[in-house]
């Protein structure tokens, strides 16, 4: 089933991902057939969801998905909070 989330999915990608040929007008965001900022979102928790059901079906078992948000978050800081960067010459 094609969706309008599908169709401006597809369009981002032909026109400014693949070919990188430019953006669509700000004035065009108003559109469902148009990406939207934020939209990444949706299109991510669909996909976690259509993965975790297709894992569970073919493996039995499913993934904690809140804990290992937590676990890259508490990663994520840890490089950030504990790494120090040395530029030479700056």
């Amino acid at each position: 089933m094609v969706s309008a989330e599908l169709i401006a999915l597809r369009e981002l990608r032909n026109n400014a991902i693949a070919h990188n040929l430019h953006l669509p007008p700000p004035n065009d965001l108003t559109s469902p057939e148009v990406w939207y900022y934020g939209g990444e979102a949706d299109l991510l928790h669909n996909t976690i969801t259509i993965i975790d059901l297709m894992h569970g079906a073919l493996n039995g078992s499913s993934f904690d998905w809140d804990d290992m948000q937590t676990q890259h978050k508490r990663n994520a800081q840890d490089l950030w909070l504990n790494c120090a960067f040395d530029i030479p010459g700056r």
